[in-house]
């Protein structure tokens, strides 16, 4: 678990005040300055929450010390996997109203009810999504026209990969051990997304939703 002089280093890498961590991880200044006294036992929700927003800003930490990562590539693993996706693209967000997120070869059939929480958390941040799904997949949660039914022969369900920012997320298994393979790389994301826009226009408009969760 992070401590309270690792916080303190981290800010400083950053160059971030108190108020500054504050605002990024969504909470009060008073829990930032608890969490940076020593001996001070915070909750492990809200020391993972700063780890989380640390850990996005491209640090990384070790036994009593943090520095600055090198995170071309990184992959997260487990059950829970997509939903530390999602978490990785909220917290690198937050402060960019109006950015999208991009669900290339998406189904909303396996979101578990973290996954829609966490959906609906950003939704409300102010960032947008579209996807491109099977065609005749009518599991469709969120407002339909961001969805598009791709075409029978682009569809691949082991081709499933989210783009953010500079992120391009590919998904390597959803069998046992799920795991998503994480790329940072401006060009990389910028590619991705036009492949995602070409295929999105030449794409069909769903017709109807028959999912029983709208948000």
């Amino acid at each position: 678990m992070i401590t309270a002089k690792q916080i303190r280093a981290a800010r400083a890498l950053l160059g971030w005040s108190q108020q500054d961590l504050a605002d990024a991880v969504n909470l009060s200044k008073p829990t930032i300055v608890d969490a940076e006294k020593t001996g001070h036992q915070s909750r492990p929700e809200t020391l993972g929450q700063i780890t989380g927003v640390f850990e996005d800003r491209g640090l990384e930490f070790m036994v009593g010390g943090v520095r600055e990562r090198d995170d071309l590539f990184s992959i997260i693993e487990g059950e829970d996997c997509a939903l530390k996706l999602l978490d990785k693209a909220h917290n690198l967000l937050r402060d960019k109203r109006g950015e999208e997120i991009l669900y290339y070869g998406a189904s909303q059939e396996r979101s578990s009810n973290e996954i829609i929480k966490k959906s609906i958390e950003i939704k409300e941040a102010g960032l947008t999504s579209r996807f491109l799904i099977k065609s005749n997949d009518t599991n469709i949660m969120e407002d339909i026209i961001q969805y598009r039914w791709m075409p029978d022969k682009l569809w691949l369900d082991s081709d499933a990969k989210t783009i953010f920012g500079d992120i391009v997320a590919y998904v390597i298994t959803w069998q046992v051990n799920p795991k998503i393979l994480i790329l940072k790389d401006k060009r990389l994301a910028d590619a991705e997304r036009k492949i995602f826009n070409f295929v999105w226009d030449i794409s069909a408009k769903p017709t109807h939703s028959s999912s029983k969760i709208r948000y």
